[in-house]
């Protein structure tokens, strides 16, 4: 289902949803994508806000703007707001974020969008990467990348500034860590950074750069890597990696599991033991490295397009295990990734719906007018390694008029083979079924 959203306060905005439903891993996934139709907006941050919703930075249409869970969109317009990476939810409440690109402030925004800006007073400009986080000591904390530094901004304004050990230390993910502290990655640099609520600051080097920074459900912290590898570290610094299958940009934390964004727009699950699971949503438009958020119920959140070559957008990535239930209608095979039924037409005008028996995870069969009488059987086999395709096999065993439905969860693509009426229903042997591969 799909709609279009005109928003009085913007006019130049519309937003298109779309859901799609599919299963990998054993786990059905469900992306619903909220396009916004300005062709120069450009989502960057996102975090979940003390009101329910989500809010999200806008580099291209300079502002914020609060999404809710069914797609509702208010956007907030800033007079000299570009956008930034950083926005985060503070400790009042409210929302704080980086105007950034040219501008040396920081803002903050009520739920009912009153807006208050607070100056660095002529300090070096921030840029579009630097981020925020709430600190464990009631304060909002921030990288200044160019200028080298540690911020930390009190709720009633107060500014104070850290200068990093290291030069041109590449400042990026910042995270309030277990242990009271605030850590932050040095990608430039190839350290992680731990800066006390006094401003004492110890540098853990690393064999490769970090990006994201979150800390972990197992009080440790967790940091996402451009290399084929992530990496967790210890409030005392210890550091373990993880290899994974490419590079990625950022990580947050759902449920008992890390969540990365890959290079590549596919997704990650890992454990705290390092156990991965990839997932690969088809977003459209990629999500961009900088805005991944965790909603109130779990969903991942990410920021789409660059303002130029993309639509704006903002993604809702979940788990769901109702891709394809399986009821006396329906069989789901290969794994619950194909939903399958048959409906059939008698000679006398008479009509029904197959009745599903399941037999392997990959097969099962129909009867149509008694159980002990078996119509058609059908399996769906995953021949990817073979010609990049799903294959879809059917016989059958009479000669009514039957219409076969094969549905990909993962792309939502479904196939129809018709029998006619009077016909013995002749095999399907399609090898080219689906492309959607893997």
């Amino acid at each position: 289902m799909s709609h279009v959203l005109r928003i009085p306060k913007y006019p130049s905005i519309g937003l298109w949803a779309l859901g799609m439903l599919w299963c990998a891993a054993g786990l059905a996934q469900v992306v619903t994508t909220f396009t916004i139709t300005d062709r120069y907006s450009m989502p960057v941050g996102i975090v979940a806000g003390s009101d329910g919703a989500m809010w999200f930075s806008d580099a291209g249409e300079k502002g914020l703007g609060r999404v809710e869970a069914g797609g509702v969109v208010t956007p907030f317009t800033l007079p000299l707001y570009t956008g930034s990476a950083g926005i985060a939810q503070g400790p009042d409440g409210n929302i704080w974020f980086i105007e950034a690109n040219g501008l040396d402030r920081i803002g903050r925004m009520t739920p009912d969008g009153t807006l208050t800006e607070f100056s660095l007073n002529g300090a070096v400009p921030l840029v579009w990467t630097d981020r925020l986080t709430a600190g464990p000591d009631g304060s909002l904390w921030f990288t200044e990348h160019d200028a080298n530094r540690i911020g930390r901004i009190t709720t009633a304004g107060e500014i104070t500034h850290f200068t990093v050990p290291t030069a041109s230390a590449g400042l990026q993910g910042i995270s309030a860590g277990p242990d009271g502290n605030v850590w932050f990655t040095e990608s430039g640099a190839r350290h992680i950074g731990r800066i006390t609520p006094s401003g004492a600051i110890t540098e853990f080097a690393l064999p490769f750069p970090p990006t994201g920074l979150v800390a972990g459900p197992d009080d440790n912290l967790w940091f996402a890597s451009t290399t084929s590898r992530v990496g967790r570290i210890t409030p005392s610094g210890d550091i373990t990696e993880f290899a994974t299958p490419g590079g990625s940009a950022n990580v947050v934390v759902s449920g008992d599991s890390l969540w990365f964004l890959a290079a590549n727009s596919h997704v990650w699950r890992m454990t705290t033991d390092g156990a991965l699971t990839e997932f690969s949503p088809h977003f459209d438009p990629p999500p961009n490295a900088m805005g991944m958020g965790v909603g109130p119920d779990g969903a991942i959140w990410l920021t789409g397009g660059d303002g130029w070559d993309y639509f704006g957008a903002i993604h809702r990535f979940a788990l769901d295990t109702t891709a394809c239930v399986a009821d006396a209608r329906t069989l789901c095979l290969n794994q619950g990734r194909f939903r399958v039924t048959a409906d059939w037409k008698a000679g006398d005008g008479s009509t029904g719906h197959g009745r599903a028996v399941n037999l392997t995870a990959n097969s099962g069969y129909f009867w149509f007018f008694d159980a002990a009488n078996v119509e058609m059987v059908v399996k769906v086999l995953d021949g990817c390694a073979s010609n990049h395709h799903h294959w879809v096999f059917a016989a059958g065993l009479t000669n009514v008029e039957v219409t076969t439905t094969v549905t990909d969860t993962f792309s939502g693509l479904a196939k129809t083979y018709t029998n006619p009426q009077g016909t013995p229903l002749a095999p399907i042997q399609d090898t080219a079924a689906f492309t959607t591969c893997p």
